[in-house]
């Protein structure tokens, strides 16, 4: 498929839809296994585990709805917004075991982004972090393609 200049508000709302109903379906699992376990201890270590693979997997899923957008500085830019952060988070897990990676095109400081990784640090997104990334991303994807 080729790049894309813009997208419809629908192509936006099904993607955020996709998003709000994993997040819903963790939620439900969390509440149901805390409900029905009685050693917190234990399921809160094998949460902490899943818990950064599931959200590290829902930015690629989050991503991947929208790969084709145009990188350039007339659609994406490159001046570190949230889609250029989603891009090169999910570009570090795929191609770069996890480890947040630099990008010699886009100029992403820590303390501007949403989830304020550094080159170098290991990519375990909390919930509290991807739905803060998605809300940046969905926000600045309506801004530049709508």
């Amino acid at each position: 498929m080729l790049g894309r200049k813009n997208y419809t508000q629908e192509e936006i709302d099904q993607g955020k839809a996709a998003i709000r109903q994993q997040l819903t379906a963790y939620n439900e699992l969390v509440k149901a296994v805390n409900n029905a376990v009685t050693d917190h201890e234990k399921i809160g270590s094998a949460f902490e585990v899943f818990d950064s693979q599931f959200f590290n997997n829902l930015a690629l899923v989050l991503d991947r709805y929208f790969v084709h957008r145009f990188a350039g500085p007339d659609y994406e830019g490159k001046d570190g917004n949230p889609l250029n952060e989603v891009r090169i988070i999910t570009d570090s897990i795929m191609n770069n075991k996890g480890i947040m990676r630099a990008d010699k095109q886009i100029k992403l400081p820590p303390e501007k982004s949403v989830v304020k990784l550094s080159v170098g640090d290991k990519i375990n997104l909390t919930q509290a972090q991807f739905e803060s990334l998605a809300g940046a991303f969905f926000e600045e994807l309506e801004r530049r393609f709508l």
